[in-house]
């Protein structure tokens, strides 16, 4: 029987983890492709005079600017969240 509960627990906490990480990131990842994408589309505009070899090189700095910078937003608010839960629950 407590293994059952135990299980039972196992799962709740489950479910509050996918919940916080679902209202963390989902805002977060909405945001972030809006500005990259108003980013993308002003720099192709300056950039369209320029070689394809230029574009390249910008679109994979670009890339890793965006994951670096994602990456550690998300784990901030992550933990910000993950914080007012436990002060929360106490």
């Amino acid at each position: 029987m407590t293994t059952h509960m135990s299980a039972l627990d196992e799962s709740g906490l489950n479910d509050i983890r996918l919940s916080t990480a679902n209202d963390v990131l989902v805002p977060i990842i909405r945001q972030k492709f809006k500005e990259a994408k108003k980013n993308w589309s002003v720099y192709v505009k300056e950039e369209t005079s320029e070689s394809a070899h230029t574009l390249s090189r910008a679109t994979s700095s670009m890339r890793s600017a965006l994951t670096g910078r994602f990456s550690k937003t998300v784990q901030a608010a992550y933990k910000q969240k993950c914080e007012a839960l436990l002060k929360s629950g106490e």
